[in-house]
């Protein structure tokens, strides 16, 4: 259970099943794919058979006290300078595991991409907006998403810009 950012109240509704009707209602074309517990971006990629540059690897951080999501790939490191510098924000920290939980509903390395679904301003890396295919988290470690990221981008509306190092 999560908070629902709607009403600030638990919802039984997983992620995974919020990320399904999302995707549902939107019409966007998308693989499920099940697969073994994956533990890293790197185990993901060799099951779902991505390279890592097309694994979307989301990040829940507090601008000036702000939860956002940041989206870059799996290869890639956040900028925070450049970040901080680009969006004018003073203070950008990482969301620790337990808020992370708490605005998601997952755990750190299976939260979605789909900032949106949690009212989280969403930015996504230039590079990753590149990928033709992208292959992301569902809120749960043994099935992933692999949709076209000009259709996730449609969906999902992020800021697209350049956050990496």
């Amino acid at each position: 259970m999560f908070m629902s950012p709607e009403n600030n109240k638990q919802t039984s509704v997983s992620p995974f099943d919020k990320i399904i009707l999302f995707l549902d209602k939107s019409e966007a074309e998308y693989r499920l794919i099940e697969h073994d517990l994956a533990h890293s971006s790197q185990e993901e990629s060799e099951i779902t058979g991505k390279k890592l540059s097309q694994c979307a690897k989301a990040l829940v951080l507090f601008g000036d006290r702000q939860p956002l999501m940041v989206v870059l790939s799996a290869e890639n490191k956040i900028d925070f300078k450049k970040f901080k510098q680009k969006m004018k924000i003073k203070d950008l920290r990482m969301a620790t595991p337990e808020q992370v939980k708490e605005i998601t509903g997952a755990e750190i390395g299976t939260v979605s991409p789909l900032g949106n679904l949690f009212n989280l301003p969403l930015y996504v890396d230039e590079q990753l907006a590149k990928e033709e295919e992208i292959v992301f988290g569902t809120g749960l470690s043994t099935k992933s998403i692999i949709m076209k990221c000009s259709d996730y981008c449609q969906i999902a509306n992020p800021v697209i810009g350049d956050y990496v190092g």
